[in-house]
């Protein structure tokens, strides 16, 4: 059975798309969306992908109005999109996942989740220190 579901989504044009991972032009704010948009289109285990729409949604508060310039050159942003990247693959594999796959890796998940979001934090406290670091050195010039 999973290996019909890889085939028909490598046959498909939106499966060959986000096989590989999400687009590397594309900002934080566009993984996000990208993010977002997996969790509404998730079909099964939908109650522990709906968990990570707050992960998300802190993440685009706290990047919200920010300078894409400034996030790039941050000293964060590698960590900021690799961590997007791997939240991303984690809500693909679980939204396709079968009932029987969910009650083997339930522990597993909860632990990922707990780690993920312990993880975000730490850089929601990054990215707000290097505002504030900007914001300083600008009222120092």
């Amino acid at each position: 059975m999973k290996f019909d579901g890889l085939k028909m989504a490598r046959s498909s044009n939106e499966g060959k798309a986000k096989s590989a991972h999400v687009n590397d032009t594309t900002g934080p704010l566009g993984i996000i969306d990208e993010i977002n948009f997996s969790i509404v289109k998730a079909k099964h285990n939908k109650a522990y992908v709906e968990k990570f729409a707050n992960i998300t949604k802190r993440l685009s508060k706290v990047l919200n109005g920010a300078d894409s310039a400034f996030i790039r050159q941050a000293e964060y942003y590698s960590d900021l999109k690799e961590t997007l990247q791997k939240i991303w693959h984690h809500i693909n594999e679980r939204a396709s996942q079968s009932k029987f796959i969910k009650k083997l890796l339930m522990s597993k998940d909860q632990k990922m989740y707990e780690e993920i979001e312990r993880h975000v934090d730490q850089l929601v406290t990054r990215i707000v220190f290097a505002f504030a670091q900007r914001v300083q050195v600008h009222k120092s010039e």
